[in-house]
């Protein structure tokens, strides 16, 4: 996993050091410019445009941005930035270390998403960096992997057993069920909207004769593909398996009512007069632990992830002398 964030954390890094050229963020006369300084490490303009990147929807790349737009990306990404040297300098503070060994294999993995050593080079040269800074910029990343690593991935790891998500499944096992759900076919009969309200008795009169039809033994799938106004009348009215919530309240409560086999009345609503025929019905189920176990841990483990970080940066903050000198231009 390291490695892939890695991978691509090198290769946003040459096309955020590119895109930092785009028309709208040229209007800054330094890209040098000092925005802050966390514990006397200068945050330039250069880290806020290339972090910035990833606020700026694809829509934006090709028009004109306001000025308050810029700002905003700007002020976003400038947290992300100081948050990252808070990182890089506890990761120093602890005294990790990188071998050349992992920066150069850093290196080679994105090398070889290039289709030759020119193109890589090229790529570089674009960007403005050289192999020496890269290597720098990829022994940064690789520390602040590290220390993230040590900080919040090895204590979510350590919380996050399978007794911890077992008990966290008993706790709220109401929230790990199948609801009921039905299965039904569907007619719907729309008044004729040139005629404003005298097409809703033609309409209900024309259920009521589809009704007796189904009543007289009639195929309600072929009645459905014949006269029903809806897309599912392809299916022959088959709308499958729903639960409540998805249907108008009065069809809800009228289908849900019916016993298997079971045809409604016409059921009015503001689209026409509805025919429903009840196919099927699955009661609540349970869902047992075994199927639900990765699903857990995957919330559990974004959420303690998310919550871990948040403290641990706060601190990390609080700690910490920052000085924001300007986030604008």
């Amino acid at each position: 996993m390291t490695n892939g964030i890695l991978l691509r954390y090198c290769k946003r890094l040459l096309l955020s050091s590119f895109f930092i050229l785009m028309p709208f963020f040229l209007a800054a006369a330094d890209d040098t410019q000092v925005l802050a300084t966390v514990n006397d490490a200068p945050i330039t303009l250069e880290q806020v445009n290339a972090a910035a990147q990833k606020y700026i929807p694809q829509t934006y790349y090709h028009r004109q941005v306001s000025d308050e737009k810029i700002k905003e990306f700007r002020d976003k990404a400038l947290n992300d930035v100081i948050d990252e040297e808070l990182e890089y300098q506890e990761a120093k503070r602890a005294g990790i270390k990188i071998a050349k060994s992992d920066i150069k294999a850093n290196i080679d993995m994105t090398r070889k998403e290039y289709v030759s050593k020119k193109a890589f080079e090229l790529a570089l040269q674009k960007a403005g960096l050289t192999i020496e800074i890269l290597e720098a910029k990829v022994e940064r990343a690789l520390l602040i992997n590290k220390i993230y690593e040590k900080e919040i991935v090895s204590k979510v790891n350590a919380v996050i057993t399978e007794g911890y998500i077992l008990d966290y499944y008993k706790k709220n096992v109401t929230k790990f069920k199948e609801p009921e759900k039905i299965r039904i076919r569907h007619i719907l009969i729309a008044p004729d909207a040139s005629k404003g309200d005298a097409g809703w008795p033609e309409a209900k009169k024309e259920a009521d004769d589809i009704l007796k039809q189904i009543k007289s033994g009639a195929d309600f799938g072929d009645l459905a593909w014949k006269y029903s106004k809806d897309d599912y009348r392809i299916k022959g009215g088959d709308i499958g398996f729903i639960h409540r919530g998805r249907l108008l309240p009065e069809i809800e409560d009228a289908a849900f009512g019916l016993k298997v086999g079971e045809v409604s009345m016409p059921i009015k609503s503001e689209y026409g007069y509805h025919i429903v025929k009840l196919e099927e019905k699955k009661k609540e189920v349970q869902i047992e632990f075994n199927e639900v176990t990765d699903k857990i841990k995957t919330e559990l483990e974004k959420k303690l992830t998310n919550d871990m970080k948040d403290n641990w940066l706060k601190g990390l903050r609080e700690k910490a002398k920052i000085e924001i000198i300007s986030s604008k231009n």
